[in-house]
């Protein structure tokens, strides 16, 4: 689960929270693609008003790009530009689950790494894959790897929520993922009859993992830190990255922010001023509080992955593109 902060800053440093750049090798599947220019005019912006930049994990992607020569190559003025920032004031660099530390210190040697910062006493930075479902339990690389792969081979995304994501190769692999957990749910009957219901759960994670994907909750990131923060936990707000989805919600008396990232088309930052963090994107300057997490909060039953199928499945890999982004708000 969370790990015990590394650094503490005190409450009132401005604080520059950038999450999820995801530099890649500049090939189809570079998540960060051509926002170079975008993200060295955001940083000469910001910096004035930054005590400390914080760099919230899976800044470079090894697992799209195994060497780190690749990446220089894709993006130098970025790598420059963070190694400047580095030089001349704190840069804290939360560690992720796409980096191999040893090549991160390669890219950014004045970089001090840490596994979380606490601000004050209320707010806590970390990455946010302790509260992923796969990563939490130690993940499944081969699985990127593979992703990356097919990503890079058909130059289409494939990913969801699949309001953001609707191509060909995407629908063929939501409805042969469909498939694939129809069978284990058959599976995981026919043990939990004998007596072994332990397949049975993992369907039903599997299928909750999937279907809150379609909200916005990737990885079931939400549900699991909300669930931490509702428990015996000194945090007052809790401050991730790793799911890519903006926003700032409130648990209870607590806070959920989410630092976004500057994968595919986000550019997303997060500031916390005050002990108080605001998210918004860089590039239109709007600023994003609950409204991607709405739904997730309102109470309402969420369909499972047969439900959502029934709904919206049209047949022939084809589906109701209208209905869904009219359900499943951005």
């Amino acid at each position: 689960m969370l790990q015990h902060p590394d650094v503490w800053l005190p409450a009132g440093t401005r604080v520059l929270v950038l999450s999820d750049l995801h530099l890649g090798d500049g090939s189809a599947s570079d998540l960060f693609g051509q926002k170079d220019e975008a993200f060295v005019a955001m940083l000469a912006e910001q910096l004035p008003s930054t005590d400390v930049v914080v760099v919230n994990g899976d800044a470079v992607d090894h697992l799209q790009a195994s060497a780190a020569a690749r990446i220089e190559r894709a993006h130098p003025r970025v790598l420059e530009a963070l190694r400047t920032v580095a030089a001349e004031r704190p840069m804290l660099y939360v560690l992720g689950n796409h980096e191999e530390p040893q090549l991160l210190l390669e890219s950014l040697p004045d970089a001090r790494f840490v596994h979380a910062v606490a601000v004050g006493e209320e707010l806590c930075i970390a990455h946010g894959h302790q509260f992923d479902l796969n990563w939490g339990r130690g993940g499944e690389p081969w699985m990127v790897h593979l992703h990356t792969w097919l990503e890079t081979l058909f130059q289409r995304p494939i990913r969801q929520p699949y309001r953001d994501h609707d191509n060909p190769l995407n629908a063929v692999v939501h409805r042969l993922f469909f498939f694939y957990t129809q069978a284990l749910r058959l599976e995981g009957l026919a043990r939990r009859a004998l007596g072994r219901p332990e397949r049975y759960a993992h369907w039903q994670r599997v299928d909750n993992f999937w279907a809150r994907g379609q909200w916005g909750d990737l990885s079931c990131i939400f549900e699991c830190a909300a669930a931490y923060l509702t428990s015996d936990t000194p945090w007052g707000t809790l401050l991730l990255g790793h799911s890519h989805a903006p926003g700032v919600v409130a648990v209870g008396d607590r806070r959920y922010a989410n630092a976004g990232s500057w994968a595919l088309e986000q550019s997303t930052i997060c500031r916390v001023e005050d002990g108080a963090p605001t998210v918004r994107d860089w590039r239109s300057g709007r600023v994003i509080a609950d409204e991607p997490y709405r739904a997730l909060v309102s109470g309402q039953t969420l369909p499972d992955m047969a439900g959502w199928f029934r709904r919206y499945y049209r047949g022939f890999f084809r589906y109701d593109l209208e209905a869904i982004r009219r359900d499943f708000p951005g």
